[in-house]
């Protein structure tokens, strides 16, 4: 069982799907799909593929919705004002929220985009 979406890429490698912008890595497949339909695979585990032509592409995300993370602000004193007030104006703006208009998926993760693990320096 596979929810497949089509979506279409842009000139510039990148693709929309569920309020997160993907970045497809430039390499001789990907270049020929700029402006084609591809298709957005997401798994009950929570794995997601992009494919097109039999060919899984590689991706970067890059999350609209991603806030701010309270122990970055705890952990890096340089930047603790900037991130402060990063939260600030965050808390102000709407609640957004990912689509649930789509079936449910009782085995996918909490989260299709997992908060980054900490960086142990400063």
């Amino acid at each position: 069982m596979v929810w497949r979406e089509l979506r279409t890429v842009t000139s510039a490698l990148t693709l929309h799907y569920n309020k997160a912008l993907f970045i497809l890595e430039p390499n001789q497949i990907s270049q020929t799909v700029a402006g084609k339909r591809v298709e957005v695979c997401e798994f009950p585990d929570g794995r997601l593929e992009i494919r097109h032509a039999g060919h899984a592409l590689p991706y970067r995300i890059f999350d609209k919705i991603r806030q701010v993370n309270q122990a970055a602000v705890v952990e890096n004193k340089h930047l603790d004002a900037a991130l402060s007030m990063a939260r600030l104006l965050q808390d102000q703006l709407p609640e957004r929220r990912r689509n649930t208009s789509q079936p449910s998926r009782r085995s996918q993760r909490s989260h299709l985009f997992p908060q980054p693990e900490p960086s142990g320096h400063l």
